[in-house]
């Protein structure tokens, strides 16, 4: 078998395997996925409480974290949380941020 390959090696014959593997793809076709996800996170202006907890995609990917309802919530800034931060004084507003938006956005 050593001197088949060897032969193989040597000659300038037909390539007989120029396929690519399946494992490459898929690989190239995760990181190019990936890729688009980060640069999608970095230009959007939504999920400020959450892009503070989770910087990079990538990185929360890697992490280990139990989704439950409060965690979505503490880190989409909805639900009663913010009333509860007035109440102890330490935000200046009571309402959820996508209300704050709306109130700010002139309707016709």
């Amino acid at each position: 078998m050593g001197r088949l390959a060897k032969e193989a090696a040597v000659e300038d014959g037909p390539v007989v395997y120029d396929k690519i593997p399946k494992e490459v793809i898929v690989t190239r076709e995760k990181d190019h996925g990936l890729q688009m996800w980060e640069q999608q996170w970095m230009d959007t202006r939504k999920g400020a409480v959450t892009k503070a907890f989770f910087p990079l995609v990538k990185k929360r990917l890697t992490q280990k974290i139990p989704i439950f309802p409060e965690l979505t919530t503490l880190l989409t800034g909805h639900g009663n949380i913010k009333s509860y931060l007035y109440r102890l004084g330490l935000t200046e507003n009571r309402m959820c941020p996508c209300e704050e938006e709306e109130e700010t956005v002139d309707h016709f």
